[in-house]
């Protein structure tokens, strides 16, 4: 028993290593705005941003002549000419990327968008130019919905609109496969009885809940490698907190659960394999949908 606790206890050290490394490679900040409305009509829409606010592999560039030329028969370089010549009295550049209405309604940038940042559209046939006002990115994913139909001279507003629904559905599902998860690992370490179920069960929602609400806030302030970064202490303490719970504890409930090398190796396994499946079922959700 000392042997398989010795071993779970190098994995968990190795993982959590491997894992802090690998944080980097996940996913990065984004900025998702949804442009609805329009009333019809064909437009383009970028970001404008204050040159001291741009991360360092945006550049303003200088226009040429050819791009002048190129834009008396490219609709899309007519575009970026106009951006790019935008006068904004609070010193906000374009800084070289547009979105084509009939391509696409919503303006994604997922790797280090600006943190501050106006939504700029012009409309081709008409020649209008309207700007939202000055916006910061509140989240590691913040979400903004533009609606194009209720323009206010040359202004329109942005609104923040957070996946609060996508998050709510990763966080259950995180919270009922690790239960499930833990519970299956109690079956095999041999707790058969009702009442032991129903109290590893009991213990487990619990702590699972306060867990996944922290890891909930940091994720939402600092993304995926907040999360791996808080998850692998925040499981430790779970495991420390479960494991003192089931030593005076558990015997009243299954008269063979009173040894307390079973009771550890069972509180380590279990433990272990949550944390390996909360870490791939929020890699997943984070990747899967910063695509979409």
């Amino acid at each position: 028993m000392k042997r398989i606790v010795s071993i779970l206890l190098c994995a968990l050290v190795f993982f959590a290593l491997s894992v802090s490394a690998f944080a980097d490679c996940g996913p990065k900040p984004s900025l998702r705005v949804t442009l609805k409305g329009s009333r019809g009509e064909r437009f383009y829409a970028t970001l404008i941003s204050k040159e001291s606010k741009l991360p360092p592999m945006y550049i303003k560039t200088e226009l040429t002549d050819e791009d002048y030329a190129q834009a008396e028969n490219d609709p899309e370089a007519a575009a970026y000419i106009r951006f790019a010549e935008y006068s904004d009295g609070d010193g906000f550049v374009f800084f070289g990327i547009i979105w084509d209405s009939e391509k696409t309604r919503t303006i994604h940038m997922g790797y280090y968008p600006p943190d501050i940042f106006k939504v700029l559209v012009w409309y081709p046939d008409s020649g209008l130019m309207v700007s939202t006002g000055e916006y910061n990115c509140y989240a590691f994913s913040s979400y903004f919905t533009v609606d194009l139909d209720n323009i206010n001279g040359f202004d329109i507003k942005a609104a923040p609109s957070y996946e609060y629904i996508r998050e709510g559905i990763a966080l259950l599902l995180r919270m009922a496969l690790t239960i499930a998860v833990e519970l299956l690992v109690a079956l095999a370490f041999g707790y058969r009885g009702k009442k032991a179920m129903l109290f590893l069960a009991a213990i487990n929602a619990m702590t699972q809940v306060l867990l996944n609400i922290v890891l909930s806030v940091v994720t939402f302030q600092s993304g995926f490698t907040g999360f791996i970064i808080f998850y692998i202490p925040m499981e430790l303490i779970v495991f420390t907190f479960e494991l003192i719970i089931y030593i005076f504890n558990l015997g009243k409930y299954d008269k063979y659960s009173g040894k307390t090398g079973k009771i550890v190796a069972y509180t380590m396994t279990a433990n272990f394999i949550s944390l390996l499946l909360g870490f791939i079922i929020q890699f997943v959700t984070e990747m899967g949908w910063s695509t979409l």
